[in-house]
């Protein structure tokens, strides 16, 4: 009986050893019933001092051994049994011959099953060792051959082709969603046993890639490379993405088998980029990913061949948006130095906005904090406010703060109302925007604030019905802060008109008319009139998107959890 038994760094444990011999001849039995091994032999030595004998491993399971290895193998499964012969002569064991015979051999790799056709032999005779001409085929698709010598100084002369499919070299990567194609490689090795020289050759062909955490799926690989004991040269890769075309070619340094630098040039043509909710676009660009080890930076150019955003960005669709994790891994960021050209082909497409959009933008720092620099620009468009159609004259938009993503904002926009040319200019920080009127012939401000939010001047507006002006006031908050149609099911829009210490409720659709106690009149209302409109939303009971529009306050929105207890 055997008690903790080890071989280097793998325990093998307990195990039994039988032997016996007798006249020359020997017999011997071991097992170890943890890892399932047992191995079996015989033999003898005649008159002349030779010895004879033959050993047999039976039924090894390949998915044990891997486990007992370590964690890199642990993906390993099947079996393989073995038998092996030897003529030795004791007095000058380096004149003997031996044979090693691995008939079957089944191995699982990233769930492809690789056979052996044929026994595997490997044979040691004076002038060294010689592994004779063997190949596995895989189940599905694909084999494994080679052959080679070690002589008995120690020089390796050695060959290897293969053809993988490409889905088993991506199973132990997480990152990796889908992977299709074929690999193919021939290798050759040579010089010193102990440090082998490589050099060999692959390509890709046919190859597919999907990454866990992007939407678009790289498409009809071709590459090829040159691989040496320094390292890798990608001589040419193309790939279809998006619609577009991919093209790359680069070097990766190699240390002792371990990844150095690299450096990898990616031109784009036309490829089409959706990671961005409501904006399609396609890009030419000229990028270089160079690096080494864990630190990476991607420096070149892009150019937007097209570009359109169709989304309205409402108080309604920020809330039931959902939230995206970043994808980004903070200990490893990407330094950035990369220049966008918009190239006056950025369209804005949306209910509150016709543009089209140009400029030049600098992108720096790195993928978890990138940084802003340029302007984005249109001379011409539409864009929609207080529920009127505004021609824009300019539009700028400038990122000049390295500190944080807060542009600035430089907008001129013209409308006619009734019979006057209102001019709006946007200035200042999207954190702080400024918005000033004027109008020909000239107004009031107070008269020129009720006309852009009412169509109405101060005096026009005392005239008026207030259930008519506020019911039109209630749809456009609806429409162009919310998000809702006025005519959708589980909206309320109720008016308040109060004047002279009087205040009127009005409820539509749906809503009876009260009457309520009076209120004094807004300090800003014209005639001593104050008006407010409110708005309600039902998302899912009890949960609201409450909105309200006050002259003296403007507009404002609220998430309501509304609860009623008896």
């Amino acid at each position: 009986v055997l008690e903790d038994v080890a071989v280097g760094d793998v325990t093998l444990g307990r195990g039994q050893l039988d032997a016996s011999a007798q006249n020359g001849a020997f017999r011997a039995d071991l097992s170890f019933p943890e890892p399932r091994l047992q191995a079996s032999g015989h033999g003898r030595v005649d008159a002349a001092g030779t010895l004879d004998a033959e050993v047999t491993v039976p039924d090894v399971d390949l998915g044990r051994v891997g486990r007992m290895l370590g964690p890199s193998l642990s993906g390993l499964a099947g079996t393989v049994s073995a038998r092996g012969t030897a003529r030795v002569p004791l007095a000058d064991p380096g004149n003997g011959h031996a044979v090693v015979s691995i008939d079957p051999l089944r191995v699982v790799v990233g769930g492809e099953t690789w056979e052996s056709g044929s026994p595997i032999q490997a044979r040691w005779a004076p002038g060294g060792l010689t592994v004779a001409e063997f190949r596995l085929a895989g189940k599905k698709a694909g084999f494994v051959s080679g052959a080679g010598t070690v002589s008995a100084g120690g020089r390796l002369d050695g060959r290897a082709v293969a053809q993988l499919p490409l889905a088993m070299l991506a199973a132990g990567r997480p990152e990796i969603r889908e992977t299709g194609g074929t690999l193919d490689l021939t290798v050759r090795a040579s010089g010193a046993a102990s440090a082998p020289t490589l050099v060999g050759d692959g390509a890709i062909h046919r190859g597919s890639l999907v990454l866990r955490d992007r939407p678009e799926t790289l498409r009809d690989i071709e590459a090829r490379f040159a691989l040496s004991t320094q390292g890798v040269q990608l001589k040419d890769a193309t790939a279809t993405m998006g619609g577009g075309r991919l093209q790359a070619q680069g070097a990766l340094a190699l240390q002792g088998w371990q990844p150095g630098g690299y450096r990898f040039q990616v031109q784009a043509k036309d490829v089409a980029l959706g990671q961005i909710e409501g904006f399609s676009s396609a890009w030419d660009a000229d990028l270089e990913l160079s690096g080494f080890t864990r630190e990476a930076q991607l420096t070149g150019k892009a150019r937007l061949a097209r570009g359109a955003f169709r989304r309205d960005l409402t108080v309604l669709s920020l809330v039931l948006a959902p939230a995206h994790a970043a994808t980004v891994d903070p200990a490893t960021p990407m330094r950035l130095r990369v220049r966008v050209d918009l190239d006056d082909n950025l369209v804005v497409r949306s209910r509150t906005a016709d543009l089209r959009a140009g400029g030049v933008l600098n992108v720096e720092g790195t993928t978890v904090r990138p940084i802003l620099f340029g302007a984005v620009e249109s001379r011409d468009g539409r864009i929609k406010f207080r529920g009127r159609d505004w021609t824009v004259t300019s539009a700028i938009v400038r990122f000049a703060d390295p500190r944080r993503l807060d542009p600035y904002l430089e907008v001129l926009a013209t409308s006619r109302i009734a019979e006057y040319d209102v001019t709006m200019q946007v200035t200042g920080p999207v954190s702080n925007i400024e918005v000033r009127f004027s109008s020909t012939p000239r107004l009031s401000q107070n008269d020129l604030l009720s006309l852009v939010a009412f169509g109405a001047t101060g005096a026009a507006l005392r005239d008026s019905p207030a259930t008519v002006l506020l019911g039109e006031a209630g749809r456009m908050l609806a429409q162009n802060v919310l998000g809702v149609e006025p005519s959708v099911s589980g909206l309320r829009i109720s008016t308040n008109s109060s004047s002279d210490g009087a205040s009127e409720v009005h409820g539509f659709p749906g809503e009876d008319q009260q009457r309520s106690s009076a209120v004094g009149p807004s300090r800003n209302s014209p005639g001593g009139r104050s008006e407010k409109v409110h708005i309600e939303y039902q998302l899912l009971a009890p949960l609201y998107l409450s909105g309200e529009y006050d002259r003296e306050y403007g507009y404002g929105a609220d998430v309501v959890l509304r609860f009623r207890f008896r």
